[in-house]
């Protein structure tokens, strides 16, 4: 730069001469007026944030447009990750959502079939799966063997697996 460290005088004039070329550039790649000023402003943030660094024999407007032009690069490189994850993220919610009918289905059908059982079948089907009750409580609440629970239950889950096949 000529003035190393360029004053804010310097910055203000070098910001006022090149700001319209630099978003005109830099929307070129971009193709958006709010994220191009974005970039640009960035570019002359850096600028000054090094500007007592700054090599004197380079040209301070060629390095706002290769700054510029790098930080639209990262920009687009970061919009197609984004842009990747969004697409990632649709197609899962689409499975998730087909397994999820899948499961409804499913289990609309095993309540079809479990309505099917005869009386007591359906009564041990519930208290062991659907209260969690042990079989020795089931057939104290129905009042027959533990045995006869484990009949009933064998008897019921062969039906359901034959019919839901």
């Amino acid at each position: 730069m000529l003035n190393n460290p360029f004053d804010k005088r310097y910055f203000e004039v070098l910001f006022d001469a090149h700001f319209e070329d630099l978003m005109t550039f830099v929307y070129g790649y971009v193709r958006d007026n709010e994220i191009s000023k974005d970039i640009v402003h960035d570019a002359y943030m850096a600028l000054w944030n090094r500007r007592e660094i700054l090599d004197t024999s380079l040209s301070p407007k060629a390095y706002l447009y290769k700054l510029a032009r790098n930080m639209a690069l990262n920009y687009l490189r970061h919009q197609k990750v984004v842009l990747t994850n969004e697409q990632s993220i649709i197609t899962h919610e689409k499975e998730v959502r087909q397994d999820m009918d899948d499961y409804d289905k499913s289990l609309d059908l095993l309540a079809m079939y479990v309505k099917k059982l005869p009386e007591k079948q359906r009564e041990v089907i519930n208290k062991c799966f659907v209260e969690g009750k042990m079989y020795k409580e089931i057939a104290d609440d129905l009042g027959i063997s533990i045995n006869t629970v484990k009949t009933h239950l064998k008897r019921a889950i062969l039906y359901l697996r034959s019919e839901l096949r």
